[in-house]
């Protein structure tokens, strides 16, 4: 059963408000990307460089309808990266904006679409793909990554009906984009509100761009999403109430943001009868896997709140054993159907199907008294220090409520190396963690970064080679 095909039923409803604030209704987006299916082989494998325009959509939506896989990439992936992908992955078809300008020998143009061609490979490799696969989610949004999730059909409904459900979602509200559709938050949020017959506004500008603001209040939208980098560039620039005049809520996802600045936005937003609505999520998930009540925003901050409708979480300590005690800390499982089928790492990966509804989170957290979960840090990202078990993310909230923003990581065994943008501070860090752990100040090392690295998606980049461990 096709996740879009019966959005047809939404007839003359606007589906998408697109460039020029021109308006395609669901009937024509459906039409549309019916007659783009026709291109597409059953079962075949589709790489779109995704973006938040009308070409891309229709892609996205006629390649599902055709019965077939799609990998969702972003339009500035490196050249090199996509040429790995192509090599590993095989696609049969390639979808991109004609600025790109890329000439594959391997490939032949065979539609021309507004700002978009798709291409059609001129080999003839057989891939095996599971029945159920559906699409490909990187597990990274800029680095270009061969490992990519696996996602089902079944696993998009199942996560687009609970967040609908969980958010009050309905074919009345009016979204703007706000982040890239290669990133599972963002694709999410266009899944929830055309699964609606709900109206989305496709932009591409920051939210420091008067074009941003323009076209939120020219179509009175009502809701979008964010990263906490977002809500801290607005916190910083300042809250303009006539900017929010149209908002009924918001949603920040993919990080932690600073119990601080969360409180300075509820009191902005509860002059204007707005909600913040915090969740948390992966793509192994699909996209969301909970969701804090906004009539909690103040009492549980800094919580994820409680899992989605349908959803589950438990925690488990270093034996496998579950947690049954509120503030005892463990590995955070989440179960539901929204679980992926396992990764892919090329074409070959594509004909298995792991899916057990089980997904070990790899976050250490707890729950309170009442239920509610909060994360403390990342298992992968615990080191040691002279015998001493250390929370990399939980040293960075400590210095950063002692007033600096910071990366942390391990580079030199029984080392803590601490980044920081201002320089000079040096003595007086190392002195803080000296006295807050116990430890020796010659255990750590802080270095001055002007920038800190960041993904497409707006979050730290802890991949990078800065923060690598040396040889």
């Amino acid at each position: 059963m096709s996740f879009y095909k019966d959005l047809k039923k939404f007839k003359k409803d606007t589906a998408l408000v697109i460039k020029n604030n021109d308006f395609v209704d669901y009937e024509n987006l459906i039409q549309n990307a019916e007659k783009f299916a026709s291109k597409i082989d059953e079962r075949s494998l589709t790489f779109i460089l995704i973006d938040n325009d009308f070409e891309s959509i229709l892609a996205l939506i006629g390649i599902e309808i055709s019965n077939s896989v799609s990998m969702l990439l972003t339009p500035n992936i490196n050249y090199e990266a996509l040429m790995n992908l192509i090599k590993l992955y095989q696609p049969d078809y390639i979808f991109l904006n004609k600025k790109k300008n890329i000439k594959l020998i391997n490939y032949e143009s065979i539609l021309t679409y507004y700002n978009y061609e798709l291409l059609k490979t001129k080999k003839n490799i057989q891939k095996k793909i599971d029945k159920e696969l559906c699409l490909l989610q990187t597990t990274s949004g800029s680095t270009g990554s061969p490992k990519n999730v696996k996602l089902s059909n079944a696993n998009i409904l199942s996560n687009t009906n609970s967040i609908i459900k969980d958010l009050d979602i309905c074919s009345n509200d009016t979204t703007i984009t706000t982040l890239p559709p290669s990133y599972v938050y963002g694709l999410s949020i266009i899944n929830t509100h055309l699964r609606v017959g709900a109206k989305i506004v496709l932009n591409k500008s920051s939210i420091i761009e008067k074009e941003f603001w323009k076209k939120l209040l020219l179509n009175k939208v009502n809701n979008f999403g964010g990263v906490p980098y977002i809500y801290e560039i607005l916190l910083k620039i300042g809250l303009k109430e006539e900017l929010f005049k149209y908002l009924k809520y918001t949603t920040i996802a993919g990080g932690h943001l600073d119990n601080n600045l969360k409180v300075r936005l509820l009191d902005f937003y509860d002059k204007l009868n707005i909600s913040l609505i915090t969740m948390y999520g992966a793509a192994e998930a699909t996209s969301r896997m909970s969701y804090l009540p906004p009539k909690f925003s103040r009492k549980k901050n800094g919580s994820i709140g409680i899992p989605i409708t349908n959803g589950n979480f438990l925690l488990k300590d270093d034996n496998e054993k579950i947690i049954k005690k509120p503030h005892k800390k463990g590995e955070l499982i989440y179960e539901g159907r929204n679980v992926y089928m396992g990764y892919a790492k090329s074409f070959k990966d594509l004909a298995n199907n792991n899916d057990n509804n089980v997904l070990k989170t790899g976050d250490i957290g707890y729950f309170d008294e009442d239920g509610f979960f909060y994360i403390v840090g990342k298992k992968s990202r615990y080191i040691k220090i002279v015998g001493n078990r250390i929370s990399l993310d939980e040293i960075e909230k400590i210095i950063y409520n002692y007033g600096y923003k910071n990366v942390c990581s391990q580079q030199v065994k029984d080392t803590l190396n601490v980044y920081v943008n201002e320089k000079n501070v040096e003595k007086k860090i190392k002195s803080f963690l000296s006295k807050y752990t116990n430890l020796n100040e010659n255990l750590f090392r802080v270095n001055y970064l002007n920038s800190f690295p960041m993904t497409k998606n707006n979050k730290i980049d802890y991949s990078n080679k800065i923060f690598k461990h040396e040889n």
